[in-house]
């Protein structure tokens, strides 16, 4: 049986427990996380095989909905089998009070899935950190592997306090251009204050004189670092900064954890980035769902683009 919890109803405690022993647990999944990224958020728990699902949700026109917090790549649900009927069964089993859906689960297969959920496939990139550093940087790409050596002497990996981090993130063109609202920037510098980013978040950047030139951060937790944000300023993309950035992170992590989460990839360009660290694509799926009444489903659907 799939039972529905409210907030109040989780114990937090048995759920870090449960997203700890799922067969591919995941830090965005960690409760301290979810309080940080979605305040409030509820849960489906199946009682028989102790698998689990957050449900991160919000309200908008009167209606309430599900979508994926900034900066958590994808959810889903957590058990200790993979079963594409079991994650088939949970999403019969989200309430019908949620009339919009906009989510992703990690999960790469569903069966059965409700005749009104729109399913799509999703790539995120991931590095096998079995070989050794040395192995490791030789499957860079020949211009990843040229740029780093011929810009090696610009500036020093070093931390970065997480004021200076998100100064450099909210003033960026990128935000600008990728539409970031000032409500996931908040989601974001939110979740680099939660109980967990103390011990698993590391924040790095390239720093030339008084100047960065390229910023991550990382999370490291179970069997992976995930490469949770980051970029190059106007002064480091000429330098190979970020390149640099995202290198000393995979030196840090070899011989840590298995793999290293580029936690994108989906767009082109990002792919063709991130392949040439070597890595390589993995599926996850987007779940989509519109039970609006008309005209507030035509409303969406032309906000979206559909």
């Amino acid at each position: 049986m799939i039972r529905h919890l409210r907030h109040g109803d989780i114990d937090k405690a048995w759920w870090d427990a449960r997203i700890a022993a799922s067969s591919a647990p995941l830090w965005y999944a960690r409760s301290a996380v979810l309080d940080a990224a979605a305040p409030g958020w509820e849960a489906l728990v199946h009682d028989g095989t102790g698998a689990v699902m957050p449900l991160t949700h919000d309200r908008k026109w009167g209606f309430r909905y599900l979508y994926q917090p900034f900066a958590v790549q994808r959810l889903g649900v957590f058990s200790p089998i993979q079963d594409a009927a079991e994650v088939g069964a949970f999403l019969h089993a989200i309430p019908r009070m949620f009339s919009v859906w906009d989510i992703y689960l990690h999960n790469m297969a569903c069966h059965e899935q409700p005749a009104d959920v729109v399913l799509q496939e999703r790539t995120t990139m991931e590095i096998s950190l079995a070989p050794d550093l040395v192995a490791l940087r030789a499957a860079y790409s020949d211009s990843h592997k040229r740029g780093s050596r011929k810009w090696a002497g610009e500036g020093e990996v070093q931390p970065i306090p997480v004021a200076a981090f998100m100064d450099i993130l909210s003033s960026s063109a990128q935000f600008k251009n990728w539409g970031i609202t000032p409500k996931q920037v908040g989601t974001l510098r939110s979740l680099l204050h939660a109980n967990d980013a103390t011990e698993h978040v590391e924040l790095i950047g390239l720093k030339r004189g008084l100047d960065w030139l390229a910023v991550g951060a990382f999370v490291t937790w179970g069997d992976r670092t995930i490469f949770l944000k980051g970029l190059s300023t106007e002064a480091g993309r000429g330098v190979f900064a970020l390149h640099r950035v995202i290198d000393a992170a995979i030196a840090r992590s070899v011989g840590r954890v298995a793999t290293f989460d580029m936690a994108g990839g989906h767009a082109p360009e990002l792919r063709r980035f991130y392949a040439g660290f070597g890595a390589g694509p993995t599926l996850y799926l987007h779940a989509g769902l519109n039970r609006l009444p008309q005209p507030l489903r035509w409303i969406k659907q032309q906000r979206d683009g559909a």
